[in-house]
């Protein structure tokens, strides 16, 4: 499983969006027990299990921590511990918030898992709603219409800032 945060506050309380997350998290980590579970750090303060990894910076210092960072880091760990068991079956889980970010999280896995040459099955878990969060520090990640403006910046190769 891998889990992805949706947005930031940096009064250190959690966005609703990442409550939310972590909640569906837990809920996924019973049902579905996988062996591994990766989550950016905003959910993994908020589960009540331990994480085998959990992704807090960007591999490079001071840089942001995006989607395509986390994926990557998340894949370098998978790949590690494929090579310790060749007989593996992996199924990804993919945690993440349903409205735009979620496909976004499903190409970068899979396209990851392709460039390290892993097979694997990549799942978006569905089941329950994932609000936005009014006092997010990211303004993309406070509303519909403001996730909508950054994937159209996004389409159209625009940096954006948070």
């Amino acid at each position: 499983m891998i889990g992805y945060s949706f947005g930031l506050r940096k009064d250190g309380f959690p966005t609703k969006s990442n409550s939310a997350l972590a909640m569906w998290a837990n809920t996924v980590n019973e049902m579905l027990a996988p062996d591994i579970t990766i989550l950016q750090t905003e959910i993994a303060e908020c589960v009540n299990f331990n994480p085998s990894l959990i992704i807090k910076n960007h591999k490079r210092k001071n840089e942001y921590l995006d989607t395509e960072e986390v994926t990557v880091q998340a894949v370098d760990f998978l790949k590690e511990l494929i090579n310790q068991n060749e007989e593996y079956s992996l199924y990804v889980y993919i945690i993440a918030h349903q409205w735009l970010h979620w496909s976004k999280c499903m190409r970068e896995v899979k396209k990851c898992l392709k460039k390290s040459e892993i097979k694997g099955n990549v799942i978006f878990i569905r089941g329950c709603i994932i609000p936005f969060d009014a006092k997010s520090d990211q303004w993309y990640t406070r509303g519909h219409i403001r996730a909508l403006l950054y994937a159209i910046l996004q389409l159209m190769g625009k940096k954006t800032v948070n």
